[in-house]
């Protein structure tokens, strides 16, 4: 066992127990009183200086050098109920660290505090980031110009996966996560009698054909091989069996991996759209609440990364080959500024062969805390290496 790893494992039970802390008490967005206050609580004791900034928590090791290395892990959980069944579970009504950011936390506060203890000298920021559950952490502290405040020109972010078996390293190369807007349509149709269609204009009938025309818009005029991903996720409309209704609201998620992709559908929806109310004679609103940037890693920092953790973990302990998550990552609003950034991901199985049957953002989702002790070593490891370099 390589001798970081030795160093890991004996700060895994106190990591646990701040893991713990943060898992019965979850809060979400900015909110996140006691979350910063467990956190800092350990911090202080570490020697660890801080700063709130924009609602996060940044920790600032080394001195040398102008160039940054950013570790970057998240604090905030989900409005959801959880149902893990664990003696340690959300004592919170409808707040649950279902995400697992509670143990992206402690892998993080492990290797400041390895980072720490091993006098690092090129600049390393801890960045224990608020409000990505509703994309808007890393968009307030980019609003903020958080890049330049700390010198940051390279980051890396981790994430525990229930999805991967214990101590199995996950990552991307390239295009990783997909952008994400999500968007309203707002039909304003003609209420009638359910009996007497043609006495009214009928805004279910015309939220099928926007169905049907977007949904062939993303088939057909764009290349497949782009993944564009596509989803009407709710349908709004009356309640009543004999009453055609006035108004439909759908609500829409568009997710692409490049930006030429998201432009084109952005503007043909709205072509289309607009082409829609002239056809039917009724108004149609089109709404974008949220963005979320897709997040391309660079493949020649991954590679470093890789070969620098053969050396403290077996081989077949690391995926053998790169992933493309479906989801979007609000760290995108940071990465896309980067020189270079990687996005790892830790397993956190039973065991190093089996991963658990559910997943992130399942009420029933566990993850295996000796995982904290892998992500922890590997963190600090890369530290260690890659910000002397910079």
């Amino acid at each position: 066992m390589h001798k970081i790893i030795q160093e890991a494992k004996l700060l895994l039970p106190e990591l646990i127990q701040f893991r713990r802390t943060l898992h019965q008490y979850p809060e979400i967005g900015f909110d996140l009183v006691k979350s910063k206050t467990e956190l800092i609580k350990r911090l202080e004791s570490k020697n660890l200086s801080w700063e709130e900034f924009e609602g996060s928590i940044v920790v600032k090791l080394g001195n040398g050098g102008n160039s940054a290395l950013l570790l970057r892990s998240e604090l905030d959980a989900l409005p959801m109920n959880e149902e893990s069944g664990l003696p340690f579970s959300s004592k919170t009504p409808n707040r649950a660290h279902c995400c697992g950011h509670d143990m992206n936390a402690a892998i993080l506060l492990g290797a400041l505090i390895l980072l720490k203890k091993h006098n690092i000298k090129g600049p390393v920021v801890g960045l224990f980031q608020a409000a990505e559950e509703i994309g808007e952490g890393a968009k307030r502290l980019m609003d903020a110009d958080f890049l330049n405040k700390f010198n940051i020109v390279s980051g890396i972010s981790m994430h525990v996966n229930a999805k991967l078996s214990l101590g199995k390293l996950g990552y991307g190369k390239g295009k990783m996560f997909a952008s994400n807007t999500s968007f309203d349509v707002v039909i304003h149709g003609k209420g009638s009698h359910g009996a007497r269609p043609f006495e009214g204009k009928d805004p279910i009938n015309i939220a099928v054909q926007i169905y049907n025309v977007l949904n062939s818009i993303v088939a057909r005029e764009v290349n497949v091989f782009k993944h564009n991903i596509f989803s009407v996720t709710s349908i709004n409309a009356g309640d009543a069996y004999n009453v055609i209704p006035e108004t439909v609201i759908m609500k829409c998620s568009l997710r692409t991996y490049d930006e030429e992709s998201r432009k084109y559908l952005e503007n043909r929806f709205w072509e289309v759209l607009k082409g829609m109310e002239s056809v039917f004679d009724v108004k149609i609103e089109y709404t974008i609440h949220s963005f979320v940037p897709s997040l391309v890693a660079t493949p020649d920092f991954v590679d470093n990364l890789l070969d620098l953790a053969k050396k403290i973990i077996p081989l077949d302990q690391i995926d053998s080959q790169p992933a493309i998550k479906y989801g979007s990552e609000d760290f995108a609003f940071i990465a896309k500024h980067l020189k270079q950034i990687a996005s790892m991901s830790i397993g956190a199985g039973p065991d190093k062969s089996t991963p658990y049957l559910y997943g992130q953002h399942n009420s029933k989702v566990l993850f295996n805390e000796e995982a904290i002790l892998y992500g922890c070593a590997l963190q600090s490891w890369w530290a260690m290496n890659i910000s002397e370099e910079m």
